[in-house]
């Protein structure tokens, strides 16, 4: 088995809020993904233009995006 190509591993760190901020207001924003259960979604987002992913409605996989961007998932 080839060894994997360390530019297309996928990396996690844990940022705040104002990590968040900054990178929302940088050139190059990420998706936002705003992670709860389906019954939850009755509340706004806690980011405004986050994208809504159901647990326990969605598929675990990541919706149709566009992969280049540097994706952000919270969970209220």
């Amino acid at each position: 088995m080839a060894s994997p190509n360390p530019t297309t591993q996928a990396r996690f760190e844990r940022i705040g809020a104002e990590e968040l901020r900054r990178r929302l207001d940088s050139g190059n924003p990420p998706l936002i993904l705003d992670v709860r259960r389906g019954s939850a979604f009755e509340d706004p987002p806690g980011v405004p233009g986050a994208l809504p992913f159901a647990l326990d409605r969605d598929p675990l996989r990541l919706p149709d995006v566009e992969r280049k961007r540097p994706i952000v998932a919270y969970c209220l």
